[in-house]
């Protein structure tokens, strides 16, 4: 079924919006993220980081594309890395 123009221009509208209010969220996390102290880091169920902070550069002078291409393996102890690897065995 073909949308009318109108119909087609409100969805735009509304894409318009969310857009913003996206945008308008990301930039209080931006904010919030380099004002604070801490590091914000982000990973998938397989391990594998998809996001760190800056900050990171702080504390361990990788910068967040270099802790990125990292192994989950090499960040922890073996000891460690076996515990998670246990852990996720369970889910």
């Amino acid at each position: 079924m073909s949308k009318t123009i109108e119909q087609l221009q409100a969805e735009n509208k509304k894409l318009k919006q969310s857009l913003k209010d996206l945008q308008n969220k990301f930039a209080v996390f931006s904010s919030f993220e380099r004002n604070a102290k801490e590091i914000f880091w982000q990973m998938d169920f397989s391990l594998q980081t998809t996001y760190i902070s800056q900050r990171i550069t702080d504390f361990l002078g990788y910068t967040p594309e270099e802790f990125i291409a990292k192994e989950y393996s090499q960040l922890v102890t073996p000891e460690t890395y076996q515990k998670i690897l246990d852990i996720q065995q369970q889910f």
